[in-house]
């Protein structure tokens, strides 16, 4: 008979409170800073404020870009390629509406959705990262205390 895994964290007292304890959209509308490496994973001056995938302004994003999306496909159907582009322009630019601010201002523009888009198609790894971060509820979760 096999043994049954006990985590760490069952080991522990369960943690007490309200609705508090499950809180991600606080932290979502808010955003948090997250730091941003070249390729090579070196690790740089500069970083970004992300939203997270539960903030309202992701919400109307996604909404947009459905939109967006469904309108593309019925004006470029007929080109496989054009389609795919659109909806790649699509989704870079939901993302980027992620991104609240920037230390990248003096190089790249201010942060707004179109600079922000342009850097993604230079950088598209920072584009993956942000979404990744954006998508990671633990990202936007404070931890409550134990008391």
């Amino acid at each position: 008979m096999a043994k049954k895994a006990v985590s760490k964290k069952a080991e522990s007292a369960p943690l007490k409170g309200g609705v508090e304890l499950f809180d991600v959209k606080s932290t979502s509308d808010a955003g948090i800073k997250v730091k941003l490496f070249t390729p090579n994973g070196d690790e740089t001056e500069h970083w970004l404020t992300v939203l997270g995938a539960d903030s309202d302004v992701f919400a109307q994003a996604e909404s947009d870009a459905l939109k967006k999306q469904i309108e593309a496909t019925r004006r470029l159907e007929a080109s496989p390629k054009l389609l795919a582009d659109a909806n790649r322009k699509i989704s870079r630019d939901m993302v980027a509406k992620l991104v609240r601010s920037w230390s990248l201002t003096e190089t790249a523009g201010e942060c707004n959705t179109e600079n922000v888009s342009k850097f993604f198609t230079k950088a598209p790894q920072i584009y993956e990262q942000v979404n990744s971060v954006a998508g990671n509820r633990k990202n936007f979760f404070t931890t409550p205390s134990m008391d």
